[in-house]
């Protein structure tokens, strides 16, 4: 047990049941409306499930990979991490789409925290044609290397998140607890008071993703969490707290 403090109130809380990352038995039945798109100018293909609430789940796949998904939607936008398997150069991809237009920009990140992008994609109707060209999950473009950091309690749990905005408005950077789940790659986006970020879990044993939503002004907002894209966890609510 260990004794915090929060907004001047005492707590004590159980360590133990503290971390977001390490997976659980419960999860929500998987649902039955997909969507399907090629994710140009790669050869992915995305497929996406939405949910009350506007979340969204769903793989996204090539011949050598299928990677879990969880976003949002709202205010015409659509919010996608991707989580690439290992093996892969990058670990995760973060697309910010406009739903009317149907394209947008994606950053990558590596488990090293190297950052690429933006990255212009544009989705387009699958087709049962063989695909030629690269995954997303290849190297590719230029990296950068940002300096300006944010850090936060995720509270209830006692994970640290930091953020850099350097790339604004975009985010980047790491989630940390003291469990086998982490260091944990993030990636993000805010826009009209809003933030979006995910978290890429590195271990077996472990949630492979969570999205977290939320609002700048009051630094909170609701997440899910995810296996294997095809059911979620949550949403659950969070608060962000000056670690």
């Amino acid at each position: 047990m260990k004794k915090l403090t929060l907004l001047g109130l005492s707590i004590t809380v159980a360590l133990a049941l503290s971390v977001i990352s390490p997976a659980v038995a419960f999860s929500r039945p998987e649902q039955e409306a997909w969507y399907t798109f090629r994710v140009n100018p790669y050869i992915d293909i995305i497929h996406l499930n939405t949910n009350p609430g506007g979340w969204l789940n769903g793989y996204q796949e090539t011949p050598s990979y299928r990677a879990p998904i969880l976003g949002k939607y709202e205010a015409g936008k659509a919010y996608i991490a991707v989580d690439f398997p290992t093996g892969t150069y990058y670990d995760m991809a973060f697309d910010v789409i406009t739903i009317a237009t149907r394209d947008g920009y994606a950053y990558r990140i590596t488990r090293d925290l190297k950052v690429d992008g933006p990255t212009y994609i544009w989705l387009t109707p699958a087709t049962e044609e063989a695909l030629e060209g690269p995954t997303m999950a290849e190297a590719a473009g230029s990296e950068v290397t940002p300096q300006a950091w944010y850090h936060f309690v995720t509270n209830p749990y006692i994970d640290i998140v930091h953020l850099n905005t350097d790339l604004a408005p975009w985010l980047w950077g790491w989630a940390e607890a003291p469990a086998p789940c982490y260091p944990a790659p993030v990636l993000g986006y805010y826009s009209m008071g809003k933030f979006y970020f995910a978290m890429d879990y590195i271990e077996d044993g472990c949630y492979a993703l969570s999205f977290w939503a939320g609002t700048v002004a009051t630094r909170d907002g609701e997440f899910i969490r995810t296996t294997d894209g095809m059911s979620i966890v949550g949403p659950e609510y969070f608060w962000l707290t000056p670690a």
